[in-house]
């Protein structure tokens, strides 16, 4: 059960520790007071959404803190920040808000007036159906199925596309492998042949070029080898007067090697040099074809040679595409077949449990003042949106639409609930069907927000009577504007706010006999507390109180 609630810098609320006891946990105050502060503070600790607008004026984060005690120890903790962000804990262990609404769903069910009108979604009560069966799971894996064969499908609708648009982009296909393999293209191929061309291009100047070096280096008279020919025979003719001209004359006969080599490379370089007006011609055209496949399929040759590995490639794959679209249609009939199978037994235990449900609720509902009243579930076939399959229509919840039906008063044919039920009974037929709920799916501790909207008089009693029935096996935590309730509560709080050095500031006490009899007096009889009107509030704890449980404070 909630032991401990500790709440920090979040709306209204500064600073607040409340510790909550076993049984009927009830808590007043005036309207605006902030009880429903205290009940977001719950919802956060189990993993409702946050936003930044929950934080204190002022503040840069706020904090909930819950000690749960019992089969379940746990201590959650979450802070909710400025920024946006959110930081939770389990035992002092980080944790994902996934993790967390997980613990919290088993250990608190929070029942609203907002959740009492979503009886008037016709949609919920496929869903409370399905949680009073225990569907939930079998449930998940219908939903499964139905999206896996909505993604077969979904991937059959892109096959037959391709294969009416087949021809056109196989020829197209085939078309961009034969010109490109056609041109026998080799990466780096126009790099080469640039150079080339430039040579070519220019052959006659590097021609003149090579012939006017190998004179200067030795054909012509005067040339660099004659003259240092004849340098080179006036050192040798003085060596004998120093041998250190030695050197110089070995320098001599190098450069006379070198200038008789390089004529030799200029000769043989000029006589190889091409002017082939022809050979030239058939580059650029080649270079052209090149040019041309660069600028169609990426920019390069390596983007032209990618360009028809992937046509290939998808080329290929069309061909083989009946035998794909085969073994997809294959597939989606055994997800077919199992959806199918999955929604019949579904829609089979809906039925068996539908009709176990019904006599339970009406068994609640007359506990709540409601005797007589037929609650009928009926489990039809879903009729419209989802998918038909054959003569059976599904969608992610199966092939059934579930509407509840009421008839309050004896001798009427049940009618939907959403169209004629008023705000008390639907708050009555919520507690009933969330009593149902807890008796087969239990959790320690139920909190209700206001479950008392619509009712009055004796039936503000019978729903009292009936919140301390449910906390004889559950903690409860009820929020009430009713004395009739509040007067049965095992611990009685009030919710006040006041104003303190500028700032609002709600404050939560645990109430002692004497308070709890100013209480319902204020509740009884408004602003000004008469002596009646506390003699009517000792009168509704005098009734209120059971043999078996004595008022714990």
């Amino acid at each position: 059960m909630l032991h401990e609630l500790r709440v920090r810098r979040l709306a209204v609320i500064e600073d607040m520790t409340v510790a909550f006891g076993p049984g009927l946990n009830v808590l007043t105050g005036e309207t605006g007071a902030g009880k429903s502060i205290l009940v977001t503070a719950i919802g956060l600790a189990l993993g409702w959404r946050a936003t930044a607008d929950m934080i204190r004026t002022g503040c840069r984060d706020a904090e909930v803190e819950a000690l749960f005690d019992g089969e379940r120890n746990a201590r959650v903790r979450r802070v909710v920040q400025s920024a946006g962000r959110n930081r939770m804990e389990i035992d002092g262990g980080a944790v994902t808000l996934s993790a967390l609404q997980q613990l919290g769903e088993s250990l608190i069910n929070l029942y609203g007036q907002h959740e009492a009108q979503g009886l008037m979604r016709a949609e919920t009560h496929l869903d409370l159906l399905d949680a009073y069966a225990g569907l939930t799971a079998a449930r998940g894996d219908l939903t499964s199925l139905f999206a896996r064969w909505k993604e077969l499908d979904a991937r059959l609708a892109a096959l037959h596309k391709k294969e009416a648009e087949r021809e056109a982009r196989a020829g197209y296909l085939r078309f961009v492998v034969d010109e490109i393999e056609g041109a026998r293209v080799k990466t780096g191929e126009d790099e080469e042949l640039a150079a080339r061309r430039k040579v070519l291009a220019n052959a006659e100047a590097l021609h003149h070029l090579a012939r006017e070096i190998g004179e200067l280096l030795y054909e012509q008279e005067g040339s660099i080898a004659e003259r240092a020919g004849v340098a080179l025979r006036q050192v040798e003719a003085k060596l004998e007067l120093d041998p250190r001209l030695a050197h110089a004359a070995e320098s001599l006969r190098e450069l006379v090697a070198i200038a008789e080599d390089a004529n030799r490379w200029v000769r043989d370089y000029g006589e190889s040099l091409e002017h082939d007006p022809s050979l030239l011609a058939e580059i650029d055209e080649r270079l052209n074809l090149l040019r041309d496949l660069k600028k169609k399929y990426g920019g390069s040759l390596d983007a032209v040679l990618a360009t028809a590995d992937a046509s290939a490639r998808e080329l290929s794959t069309l061909e083989n595409l009946s035998r794909e679209i085969a073994e997809a249609e294959a597939a989606r009939e055994r997800v077919r077949d199992d959806l199918l199978t999955a929604a019949k037994k579904l829609t089979a235990a809906r039925k068996k449990a539908a009709a176990k449900m019904e006599k339970e609720v009406e068994r609640e509902l007359a506990d709540l003042d409601m005797a007589g009243t037929r609650f009928v579930t009926p489990v039809e076939p879903l009729e419209e949106g989802g998918v038909l399959f054959d003569a059976v229509r599904l969608d992610a919840a199966g092939a059934d639409r579930v509407e509840f039906l009421l008839s309050p008063n004896v001798g009427e044919h049940p009618r939907p609930l959403v169209r004629i039920a008023s705000g008390g009974e639907l708050s009555r037929v919520m507690l009933a069907i969330k009593r149902v709920l807890s008796r087969h799916f239990p959790v320690p501790t139920l909190v209700f927000d206001e479950v008392d909207a619509g009712v009055g008089g004796a039936q503000a009693e019978r729903l009292g009577r009936k919140l301390q029935e449910v906390a004889a096996e559950h903690q409860v935590l009820c929020i009430t504007h009713l004395p009739q309730i509040a007067a049965l509560a095992d611990r009685h709080y009030v919710v006040r706010k006041g104003v303190s050095e500028g700032r609002t500031h709600t404050t939560i006490d645990l109430l002692d006999e004497p308070g709890r009899i100013e209480e319902l007096a204020r509740m009884l009889g408004g602003e000004q507390i008469t002596d009646a009107a506390r003699a009517a509030a000792r009168a509704l704890r005098t009734g209120g109180r059971r043999p078996s449980r004595q008022p714990r404070q």
